[in-house]
């Protein structure tokens, strides 16, 4: 059985007889502090985004179903699914439980059962109960967790919670029955991570685009998906951060052609060139850069660069446009354009390519 972490985050937990609190209302949204390298669809997470991923990463990730591929697919997914929706900025994710009513959405007790027929969001997947069978659920927690008996999940998923074993919290969770059992199998965070991404993300989001999916009405929604191509982009920045801190990294390297929002951003050098953060007049985000002449240095794994003249003067590296960055959709806000390498006093050949820019 694997050791379940108490109190999570230790700044700001609840009680455990607290409701869960809603997602953060910071007026500044916080998106840009915190480690300067968790930037998903060119926003750099907060801290509070920042430290649930790395608890996805080292918590979550391992127990899913698949091989390492397939377990950060799922996790990558229902990542995104659940940063959109502003779970990542509660202060206790798997305790989360928000119940809608003819009086709009509440968070309710842990114990508390939402209404026949209703929406209810819980857990660190931001998973929806009434969507998910009983049967369903209990055959997940038999695949994930062969050597427990499923007690022992409803025990393990409380005091992912919070709830200490043996409190009468954690005992009238393993005693639960019917709707509230559901809820806390699926707060067991690697199960409801599973049971989202096959049932909520990939029909609804992934294959279909149903309205609920995108859109700009909210915070973290307008950040992470405001349309389903930038969406799709911040799932491929997340699992590439998620592959980092699982492989022993401490976050994503920075190179040419990842998002940045400051120089800070874009922590690396190549010769006596240090890396900058381009952003184009009026913006807010761009890309990572270095000063050039001629030649861009490579990296084995990234795209393509490419020296192309910059409109205050000497050249700058981009990248050429290609698979690994789908046609510069990763790259928020450039287009495919043809331009010329810029010569400077090199000795560099002319060249044109299909670089990532901005309009």
């Amino acid at each position: 059985m694997r050791t379940i972490l108490f109190a999570l985050l230790t700044t700001g937990c609840l009680a455990a007889s607290s409701d869960p609190d809603p997602a953060s209302t910071d007026p500044g949204g916080g998106k840009a502090d915190g480690a300067s390298s968790f930037v998903v669809n060119g926003h750099t997470l907060n801290a509070r985004e920042q430290q649930w991923m790395r608890y996805v990463a080292e918590e979550v990730l391992p127990d899913l179903p698949g091989d390492h591929a397939r377990q950060l697919q799922i996790a990558s997914r229902t990542a995104w699914w659940s940063l959109k929706e502003g779970i990542f900025d509660t202060s206790n994710a798997p305790k989360y439980s928000l119940c809608n009513s003819s009086s709009g959405d509440a968070p309710i007790a842990p114990l508390s059962i939402c209404g026949t027929g209703r929406a209810w969001q819980v857990g660190l997947a931001a998973v929806q109960v009434p969507n998910h069978s009983l049967s369903e659920l209990e055959s997940l927690a038999q695949q994930l967790y062969p050597g427990e008996t499923e007690d022992q999940v409803l025990a393990d998923a409380a005091a992912e919670a919070g709830y200490a074993p043996g409190s009468s919290t954690s005992n009238e969770i393993v005693a639960s029955t019917g709707s509230l059992r559901k809820s806390w199998l699926l707060r067991r965070s690697a199960i409801g991570f599973t049971a989202c991404e096959s049932n909520e993300v990939v029909p609804e989001c992934i294959q279909g685009s149903l309205s609920w999916c995108y859109g700009t009405g909210w915070d973290t929604t307008r950040l992470y998906a405001p349309n389903k191509t930038a969406a799709m982009r911040a799932i491929t920045d997340i699992s590439q951060v998620l592959d980092s801190l699982s492989s022993g990294g401490t976050t994503p390297t920075p190179w040419v052609g990842s998002p940045c929002q400051s120089d800070g951003d874009c922590g690396f050098s190549s010769g006596s060139a240090a890396g900058f953060c381009f952003v184009p007049d009026g913006g807010t985000a761009g890309f990572c850069s270095l000063a050039c002449e001629g030649y861009c240095p490579d990296e084995p794994g990234r795209s393509t660069t490419f020296c192309v003249a910059a409109a205050a003067g000497g050249g700058m590296c981009t990248i050429e446009a290609g698979p690994l960055n789908h046609q510069c959709t990763d790259l928020p806000g450039t287009e495919v354009f043809a331009m010329d390498r810029f010569l400077g006093a090199s000795s560099a050949p002319a060249a044109t390519a299909d670089v990532c820019a901005y309009p």
